[in-house]
């Protein structure tokens, strides 16, 4: 018997910054402002470091990045009106 290949490929562990941008419906250049501003890690992949940067984005750093930012309900205590 021959033994069977796996077809199944490892999970993914990097996003491009134009994949984020999909994916919260955003522009590149607004996930690009928060890489270089440093709101958001980010990694060179670039084969050279004197060209370009070529942004790499890993999944546990865009979990950081949303929960840094994710919204926080109203203190329904405190919510009165301001008078």
């Amino acid at each position: 018997m021959s033994e069977s290949v796996s077809t199944n490929r490892p999970a993914r562990t990097k996003w491009t910054p134009s994949e984020l941008a999909a994916r919260w419906g955003i522009s590149e250049s607004r996930v690009l402002y928060w890489i270089h501003t440093g709101q958001l890690r980010a990694i060179d992949a670039a084969d050279d470091p004197a060209t370009v940067p070529d942004c790499r984005v890993d999944i546990a750093d865009v979990v950081l990045f949303e929960d840094e930012r994710e919204i926080q309900p109203i203190d329904a205590r405190r919510a009165g009106r301001a008078r």
